[in-house]
């Protein structure tokens, strides 16, 4: 691996910027998804939030998803994403294949389960929580995947284009 000498790139960014030359538009938006859903600020803590960060929830949420929308539902973008080694799937939710909550939406169904039905997010959930694969109703979810190293430079860039989500 190379290492950053007088601000030249590393190793890791190189890769990445070959990588990111392979994207769709479509899978840099995929990948920016991932990367919000891994970087949720509730993450851990959402049974103990107080009611006061609801609309907090609600802004964040809208603020950074909206600019993601829409998503196509192409479960060959995952496959390329996978093969190009940008994401890979969390070996401990190979369980929850049929279904589960991801980890950004846990404050919402869970601690504020009215917002599930909110206006305003509606179509940011749905998006969320749709299937990977269309071809059948219990795909692979979002919330499934980590960004690699090289994935999370990628979806980071992303993120700060397309939504204004810095992240250190």
């Amino acid at each position: 691996m190379l290492t950053l000498v007088n601000g030249a790139l590393t190793g890791e960014r190189i890769s990445a910027i070959e990588r990111a030359r392979e994207l769709t538009s479509s899978q840099l938006r995929l990948l920016a998804w991932i990367e919000l859903l891994n970087i949720d600020p509730f993450y851990g803590d959402f049974l103990n939030l107080p009611d006061n960060r609801r609309e907090w929830y609600v802004a964040w949420l809208v603020k950074h998803g909206t600019p993601l929308l829409p998503r196509e539902h192409d479960y060959a973008d995952f496959t390329h994403l996978q093969s190009l080694g940008l994401i890979v799937m969390d070996p401990n939710y190979n369980h929850f294949e049929n279904g589960f909550t991801p980890p950004p939406l846990n404050a919402a169904y869970f601690r504020f389960p009215d917002l599930v039905g909110d206006a305003r997010l509606t179509t940011i959930i749905q998006a969320i929580q749709a299937t990977a694969d269309p071809r059948n109703d219990d795909g692979v979810m979002l919330g499934l995947f980590h960004t690699t190293p090289a994935g999370q430079l990628i979806a980071r860039k992303a993120l700060r284009e397309l939504s204004g989500l810095t992240i250190p």
